[in-house]
């Protein structure tokens, strides 16, 4: 998921928020499982035994059908979706409840054990924001503050009077032959102090030189 995805459905909270709300956010990534690790979990949940045997030798077992499906899967040595809303992980999580709750039932505790590891294993809980800044909040939104800098040479100087989040800040000027704002390079910030940006050549006779001051600390 991109920043700008995940702001679009928090409209009503404020930048603060909605950069904590995309730090925490939870993301699952559903990964297939290989058919040597189910049949090693099957094995150390002593589930594998009953498995073969219903599959091969109990035909009018009411489990029959759900069971042979993972036999023919581990012979087969195929991979098992136990995917959280995947049309077929889903219905294999189905048969897993079915038998569970109906045709295994006295052997419900390992299969719970089963399933609980599978479920984990297949769906990957990630937090791919976590990093996000309240510069990027404000930047994706194109509602990035910015203060004046004073050009020193050939430098900019600033001074930033306060910590904030380490963060890539772009610096502005504005072109005198398009009038328009440009930008002129990117600095990184985090700690108080004095900061210089040396600007190239071809930047020098730019006016209204700006930073980006997401943190109103400049």
């Amino acid at each position: 998921m991109q920043l700008n995805e995940f702001l679009a459905t928090v409209p009503e909270l404020s930048y603060e928020q909605k950069r904590d709300a995309a730090k925490a956010h939870p993301v699952t990534v559903g990964n297939m499982l290989e058919a040597s690790t189910v049949n090693g979990w099957l094995s150390a949940f002593k589930l594998l035994p009953i498995v073969k045997q219903i599959a091969e030798n109990e035909p009018n077992h009411p489990a029959h059908s759900d069971v042979l499906a993972v036999w023919v899967g581990l012979l087969g040595n195929h991979q098992f979706n136990f995917k959280i809303g995947n049309i077929t992980g889903d219905g294999q999580i189905a048969a897993l409840n079915r038998l569970i709750t109906t045709d295994l039932t006295e052997h419900a505790a390992a299969l719970n054990m089963f399933k609980q590891t599978a479920l984990y294993y297949a769906n990957t809980v990630t937090y791919p924001l976590a990093k996000t800044t309240l510069y990027d909040v404000l930047t994706t939104e194109n509602a990035c503050p910015t203060a004046a800098v004073s050009k020193v040479g050939g430098y900019l100087a600033f001074t930033l009077n306060d910590v904030v989040e380490e963060h890539s800040a772009r610096l502005w000027g504005v072109n005198p032959r398009t009038n328009r704002s440009t930008v002129l390079g990117n600095m990184r910030l985090s700690d108080a102090g004095a900061y210089e940006f040396k600007m190239p050549t071809h930047y020098l006779d730019f006016t209204d030189y700006a930073i980006d001051d997401a943190y109103g600390v400049i």
